[in-house]
């Protein structure tokens, strides 16, 4: 599965970031961990395109809050969280 980093560059892989003292991956703006994106479920929060962090419609915080890391991780979603992404169940 392709995704997006926060450069904008094409990968295979989801970029480790810390935020609020947590390390998290990055995907498409959603920051969220392992378990989640492999079983389909929801992100811990977003960062939207005006910068701000969001979590469920509150913002806790602003994209320099990130440490954008530079270490990937593969991370595989399950067949079960592929059709939950396509029915929407994960957002």
């Amino acid at each position: 599965m392709n995704t997006i980093n926060h450069k904008g560059d094409k990968l295979s892989r989801l970029e480790k970031i810390k935020f609020q003292g947590q390390e998290f991956l990055f995907c498409d703006g959603a920051i969220t961990n392992k378990e989640a994106y492999e079983n389909g479920g929801v992100s811990f929060a977003h960062l939207c395109d005006n910068n701000e962090v969001m979590q469920f419609g509150k913002k806790i915080g602003v994209k320099s809050d990130i440490e954008f890391t530079g270490e990937f991780e593969d991370v595989k979603p399950t067949a079960t969280a592929m059709l939950n992404l396509l029915e929407g169940f994960s957002f």
